[in-house]
């Protein structure tokens, strides 16, 4: 028995091959691009679940970030950089500043519940900003405003940063057999 393969053939392989080898690439970095998206909507969802907050705050304060992945570039961070969130922010009991104020202000800033804080009250400054303070001292004045934990903390929490990597290597295993097939099916070698 003798095989042999023609220039035609040999030329199609190779093409072939380059197709793949330019085209390759491309896929990894559209995949680390969408598993960058759905992470980014799974740390919401996390946060969500763990803490007593809202999905709007979490965006207001979070300012969570992408960044793209290109063939050059194989790489996506999830990063989020923000400020501690007023406490209003999380579940309070008043959540508007009330006509009479109730014994101990209680706030829940993990579902866990909430807890009393002491001395804490709800009220609205001249700006129109509403917000939890608590007295520095006997005297009316000065007030501070209260504060729970910043976006990037509550992402760093074991139990959700765990959670966010198992999810993206979930994903991105998902994402790369559908990117690598796309790109595989649009080989023609006639």
């Amino acid at each position: 028995m003798k095989l042999s393969i023609d220039s035609k053939q040999l030329k199609q392989a190779t093409i072939g091959i380059e197709f793949v080898q330019k085209n390759i690439p491309k896929a990894f970095s559209a995949a680390l691009n969408r598993v960058g998206q759905g992470v980014k909507t799974e740390a919401s969802r996390q946060i969500r679940k763990t803490y007593d907050i809202k999905h709007k705050d979490i965006v207001k304060y979070g300012n969570i970030k992408v960044s793209k992945a290109n063939p050059a570039r194989m790489e996506m961070l999830l990063t989020s950089r923000g400020p501690n969130i007023p406490l209003i922010r999380f579940k309070t009991n008043p959540s508007k500043p009330p006509s009479r104020p109730p014994k101990v202000l209680k706030a829940s800033v993990k579902r866990s519940g909430g807890r009393p804080i002491p001395g804490a009250f709800v009220s609205s400054m001249g700006s129109g900003h509403v917000g939890v303070f608590k007295r520095q001292g006997k005297a009316r004045t000065p007030i501070q405003e209260l504060y729970g934990p910043a976006v990037p903390i509550m992402m760093g929490e074991p139990g959700i940063a765990e959670h966010l990597n198992d999810e993206a290597n979930k994903r991105m295993n998902k994402r790369l057999d559908h990117e690598v097939g796309r790109v595989l099916g649009r080989l023609k070698i006639t």
